[in-house]
């Protein structure tokens, strides 16, 4: 990060270090300490909104910092020490320039170092030398563009520790709550929005609500508070002003929280419970909400749907608190010399943390780009005593998932035709491959089947739809079938995907 980037876009990089790029996961950001120099001298500058802008990123920087976020790192003294390429430093670009090939020589071919800068110079300085470099408006595209290559991103999520994400408990926490406040912002967006234009009108509501959408989780915190008196106090039970406050308080110092187990559960059971309120609100909405456009059932589904995600991420935080993290099995449990299939391109970790909706995806972004592999939700499922049942369980929580947003997506309020359609594009591609897998289960179980079969279709399964491999191959997933007793599995399974395929049958009609 260049030290303009923290003078204009300090907002942004707030939102980009906890937003999950399609391809990318989360990304990781790195302060060269030339930056740290610059930033300290400008906080005494003569012009007052620089001074205001670099205390603000000192504020922001010392938050990630002193709670030890794990996507923000600081370029070390030691690092900035070591020398690469006979590189000649003769001023700050340089120093910058100098860290980006650090943090490049330190990846190994396993990730790519973006330079994220409005110096079009120093962007120049670093195409020369290897380094892809990028300004606030190409970003995004840039980073959809080095997803395609499986070598730019890190094949493991935790190979180079000196600055990867760690996976450990208070990284998976960090994580789960993310997508949480995720969640609640999404669910509060549609709220506030309904509730707003039922006060009001379709023209009105627009002009009189405090700050314009799209809204950040804060801003609906800051919007619930100021329209209180006017709107929300007069639809909600009382204790829902409490639950405000506490959910605000949380927002207020989430940037200073090195999350656990208690925030976690706190904010999302107060997520919960708030939502629940306006769920009792419509239990019998005023007339004048029933007769505004829009579909009061889709608002229904929203606040249902969301509740649901909120007790799936807590079952999730539970398991992380309790210690037992999803991994990778490094090799058969039958046969410890037939190594698995390794996911190739993305982790395991990385490829279940991709985005469906980021508020920094541009406006057209095609919907099914936003179903790519499922969320880090999945990510902390444990690990079953043998691969076959995690594959199993891996298949039928994802459907599970996949069905949830396609719902979602289809019965929002206002729905574009693109996103329509590449809803039911997913929809269908969904039923097709999740039958395909139904099929090869019921022909094992009925004696007239192949294991071949069945590692084609639900390796195929897992690659269109999750984005990665089986880590079985056929000759363990033969060896499972044989040696253990399955049947009781594979039924559970069959009977399992068969009530999703229903319930994805009954969607599409």
């Amino acid at each position: 990060l260049d030290t303009n980037i923290f003078l204009s876009h300090l907002k942004f990089l707030d939102e980009l270090k906890d937003t999950v790029i399609k391809g990318v996961g989360r990304p990781l950001l790195v302060v060269p300490w030339v930056v740290l120099q610059e930033l300290d001298s400008l906080k005494s500058a003569k012009e007052s909104s620089v001074q205001r802008n670099a205390s603000s990123a000192i504020r922001f920087l010392h938050s990630c910092f002193s709670r030890s976020h794990p996507r923000v790192h600081g370029q070390t003294v030691e690092e900035v020490n070591t020398e690469v390429n006979n590189l000649a430093i003769s001023n700050n670009d340089d120093r910058i320039l100098h860290c980006c090939l650090v943090y490049q020589a330190k990846l190994k071919g396993q990730g790519t170092v973006v330079l994220f800068s409005n110096d079009v110079q120093l962007c120049n300085k670093a195409l020369v030398n290897g380094v892809k470099a990028v300004d606030r408006k190409t970003l995004l595209s840039e980073l959809r563009e080095i997803c395609k290559d499986p070598h730019a991103v890190p094949t493991a999520y935790s190979h180079t520790p000196e600055f990867s994400v760690r996976v450990g408990q208070t990284a998976m926490m960090d994580d789960l709550l993310c997508e949480a406040e995720r969640i609640m912002k999404s669910a509060l967006s549609t709220a506030v929005e309904y509730e707003m234009l039922a006060a009001y009108d379709a023209d009105r509501w627009i002009q009189i609500v405090a700050i314009k959408p799209p809204w950040s989780l804060k801003n609906l915190m800051f919007l619930l508070n100021k329209h209180w008196l006017a709107v929300f106090s007069l639809l909600l039970h009382k204790k829902a002003r409490e639950v405000r406050e506490e959910l605000n308080t949380h927002v207020m110092k989430r940037h200073r929280m090195i999350p656990v187990f208690q925030d976690m559960k706190g904010f999302v059971e107060n997520s919960k419970l708030l939502l629940k309120l306006f769920q009792e609100h419509l239990i019998n909405p005023s007339e004048s909400f029933c007769n505004h456009e829009g579909n009061i059932q889709s608002y229904r589904d929203t606040l249902k749907h969301s509740i649901t995600a909120m007790e799936v991420l807590l079952q999730k935080a539970q398991e992380v608190e309790g210690g037992r993290k999803s991994v990778l099995p490094s090799c058969s449990p039958v046969d410890s010399s037939v190594q698995p299939v390794v996911p190739v391109g993305p982790s395991l970790q990385q490829s279940l943390s991709m985005t469906l909706q980021s508020p920094l995806a541009p406006p057209g972004t095609p919907a099914d780009a936003r179903y790519a592999p499922v969320r880090l939700l999945l990510s902390t499922t444990p690990l079953p005593p043998n691969a076959l049942e995690w594959v199993l369980q891996l298949i039928h929580e994802s459907s599970k998932y996949f069905y949830s947003q396609i719902v979602e997506t289809l019965t929002k309020p206002t729905i574009l035709p693109l996103e329509r359609h590449s809803a039911t594009t997913m929809l269908q591609k969904l039923y097709q491959l999740l039958e395909q897998v139904t099929t090869s289960l019921c022909n094992i179980l009925n004696m007239n089947g192949s294991v071949q079969e069945l590692y084609e279709t639900s390796n195929r399964y897992l690659v269109e739809l999750v984005g990665v491999s089986s880590p079985i191959d056929q000759q363990v997933l033969q060896l499972l079938i044989e040696q253990l007793p399955v049947c009781s599995l594979l039924s559970d399974a069959l009977d399992t995907y068969r009530g999703i395929l229903k319930s994805l049958s009954s969607l599409s009609q």
